[in-house]
């Protein structure tokens, strides 16, 4: 009986320091400690005698010993690692009463859902809950202030939250930097455009169809961004302007061309360029650069410049051919408007020249006599003179006046 009282003192004094206890006859279990005697318990056992024990409570989290050292001690880090039939599909509020983590797992279970609670952890920077069932997120996720790192690869989330929770512009995710949704549902990454000190995606193995739901535009300092496994036809919109990009993950997509912005990227900073698994047009070429290359990324660039180079000049040269057409359509117009002016000109230039010549007989008519001739030079001079006057008289003229004639003959 003195024993017994014994072990009875020490088992209160070791659970009111929320301590395990550790003795000849059993042990608690090490994962779960309650906090004082009377607290209700989510699991106790008593290992290693014939007896063992269960009482459920309301509460399962308020009990966990890592929860209870992490409030007292003001943990930064805490990791929820259980068996899959002990993990509750939500978690309780007590857990996000730890207003000091910096670092928060939780892994290894059936979670489906997340509280809106997460929104207390304000100093949480790192959030890892890989490898459960949840379909989504709150948006007070979204809007932590200095959550730098979030893995949620391996669940059933099919969209990511934004900080207001509304279908505008994406806003919060102010201080992410890395984030992991592989393997998931995911066919909208458009809730991140305010990420903007994002360096890091991986969002392979989604449902993502249209690039122009994914912001890269808005992730200028992106190193790494890896979409393989999806539906893409197309790189995503402003790649060319991501001057830190190190990596390119595309493979097994549905991409059929290289964009012209690619050439755009530094040879000396992007490291990886994968786009094996494409419908490609030029596949053999590509592969055969990005494989043998003596330095693949350079060349490949350098091949995507020259094609971009290319593309326009054709493209130049049908709209400079449409414009010359339309040009020489105008320059005929034009040349007929000259011609039948300069046809009015030669009309009315011939009309003065008919009149000027009508104008010269007359003229030469009135020409003076020589001073100094001699008879016979005189005599020739009058008998061309007289032939000029024939001419120039119409023939009604001589008819009516036939003695002009024959006087002027007979001078």
């Amino acid at each position: 009986q003195g024993m017994r009282n014994i072990l009875a003192l020490l088992s209160l004094c070791l659970l009111t320091y929320h301590t395990p206890l550790e003795a000849t006859g059993g042990a608690f279990d090490a994962g779960l400690t309650p906090a004082s005697p009377r607290a209700p318990m989510c699991r106790l056992k008593l290992r290693g005698g014939a007896e063992e024990k269960e009482e459920e409570g309301d509460d399962p989290f308020s009990n966990w010993k890592d929860v209870i050292l992490a409030l007292e001690d003001m943990r930064r880090e805490l990791k929820v690692c259980v068996e899959e039939e002990e993990m509750p599909e939500s978690l309780s509020s007590s857990l996000f009463q730890c207003t000091s983590l910096q670092r928060l797992v939780i892994t290894g279970g059936k979670l489906k859902r997340i509280p809106d609670d997460i929104g207390n952890l304000e100093e949480l920077e790192t959030l890892i809950i890989s490898d459960n069932k949840i379909a989504s997120l709150p948006p007070a996720l979204a809007a932590l202030p200095n959550l730098r790192v979030l893995e949620a690869e391996r669940n059933e989330l099919e969209e990511l939250p934004r900080s207001d929770g509304g279908e505008g512009e994406g806003e919060g995710w102010a201080a992410l930097e890395v984030i992991n949704v592989a393997n998931n549902r995911i066919a909208d990454l458009s809730s991140l455009s305010g990420a903007s000190k994002l360096n890091t995606l991986n969002a392979d193995n989604n449902k993502l169809t249209e690039h122009e739901r994914i912001p890269v535009t808005s992730w200028s300092r992106l190193k790494s961004l890896s979409l393989s496994g999806n539906e893409l036809e197309q790189f995503p919109l402003g790649v060319g302007n991501l001057q830190l990009l190190e990596v390119i993950d595309l493979q097994r997509n549905r991409i059929k061309s290289l964009p012209a912005e690619l050439g755009d990227l530094k040879d000396k900073t992007l490291r990886r360029l994968a786009i094996e698994d494409n419908p490609l047009e030029d596949k053999n070429r590509i592969l055969k650069i990005l494989n043998k290359g003596k330095r693949p990324i350079k060349e490949i660039l350098e091949y995507v410049r020259k094609q971009s180079a290319a593309t326009p000049s054709t493209a130049s040269s049908s709209s400079s051919s449409k414009k010359a057409g339309k040009g020489q359509e105008v320059k005929e117009r034009e040349d007929e408007e000259k011609e039948e002016e300069g046809k009015e000109e030669d009309e009315e230039e011939g009309k003065e020249e008919e009149g000027k010549v009508k104008e010269k007989p007359s003229k030469k008519q009135e020409v003076k006599k020589p001073k100094k001739m001699s008879r016979r030079q005189e005599a020739i001079w009058r008998k061309m003179q007289q032939e000029m006057n024939e001419k120039d008289k119409p023939a009604t003229e001589q008819e009516e006046d036939p003695e002009a004639s024959s006087s002027s003959s007979s001078s």
